[in-house]
C-alpha cells in the first residue's frame, strides 16, 4: 500500500499507526509537533485544508478523521479488523460522539486554567471545578461504567468479540481517561480489556514508531 501517515503528537493519530501496523501494512510516517499554543502546525493544512491530525494519504486519497480512517483500512484489508456489527458499530462512534466531548472539554478547562492571570486562579479553579464535579466528571464516569457493564460479559468490542478498529478507537479515550485522573480499578472488567490491548505486538510497534 502507497501510504502516508501524518502524525502529531499526543493525537488521535496514534489509532492510525496502531491499525497500520496490527495490519501488518507498509506505511510512510512523517512526524509534526504541536506548537507552544498546543494546535497542529501550519504545515498540516498544505496536506488537507483542515489542517489536523490524523491524515492520512492512501494513493489519490487524502484522508481525515479517525474512525473514516479506520474503516477505511479495515475495507481495504478486506474487513479485518471490522467493527460493523451493530454493537461493535455503536462503540465506535460511541467513543468519539459522546465519551470525548467529556473528556476534551475537561482537557481545555484544566488547560484554560493555566492561562489566566495568577490573581484570578482561585476564581477560575472555582468555575473549572464546578464544571468538572458537575458535568464533565459525572459524564466521563457514567461512559466508563456502561463500557465496564458490557465488557463484563465480552472480550473486545468489535466484530465476532474480537479486537479490531473499535477497540483502537476506544482505547485512546481510555487512555485520555486515565491520564486525567479517573481510576480504572474501579471498573475490573474495562481494566482487564485495557491491560489486553496494550499486550499486543502491534500496539508496541506503533508505540516505538510513532510514540503518543
Amino acid at each position: 500500500m502507497d501510504i502516508t501517515l501524518h502524525h502529531l503528537n499526543d493525537s488521535r493519530s496514534f489509532r492510525i499507526a496502531w491499525a497500520l501496523e496490527e495490519l501488518g501494512a507498509e506505511y510512510n510516517l512523517v512526524k509534526h509537533q504541536r506548537t507552544e499554543s498546543l494546535l497542529a502546525p501550519a504545515e498540516m493544512k498544505e496536506i488537507h485544508p483542515l489542517g489536523k491530525s490524523p491524515i492520512l494519504v492512501d494513493g489519490e486519497e487524502t484522508l481525515v478523521e479517525s474512525q473514516c480512517i479506520l474503516e477505511h483500512l479495515s475495507d481495504k484489508s478486506g474487513g479485518k479488523l471490522s467493527a460493523r456489527q451493530e454493537k461493535p458499530y455503536f462503540w465506535l462512534t460511541y467513543c468519539e460522539s459522546s465519551l470525548m466531548p467529556y473528556l476534551v472539554m475537561g482537557l481545555v478547562n484544566k488547560t484554560a486554567a493555566t492561562k489566566t492571570p495568577r490573581i484570578l486562579h482561585p476564581i477560575f479553579k472555582k468555575f473549572t471545578g464546578a464544571i468538572a464535579e458537575q458535568f464533565t466528571s459525572p459524564g466521563v464516569r457514567g461512559a466508563l461504567k456502561y463500557l465496564n457493564e458490557y465488557l463484563q460479559n465480552h472480550e473486545y468490542l468489535s466484530d465476532n468479540d474480537s479486537f479490531g478498529i473499535a477497540d483502537i478507537q476506544m482505547e485512546f479515550a481510555i487512555f485520555g481517561a486515565e491520564g486525567s485522573g479517573f481510576n480504572l480499578s474501579d471498573y475490573p472488567a474495562l481494566n482487564r480489556w485495557y491491560q489486553a490491548v496494550h499486550e499486543r505486538e502491534s500496539y508496541h510497534r506503533a508505540l516505538a514508531r510513532a510514540g503518543r
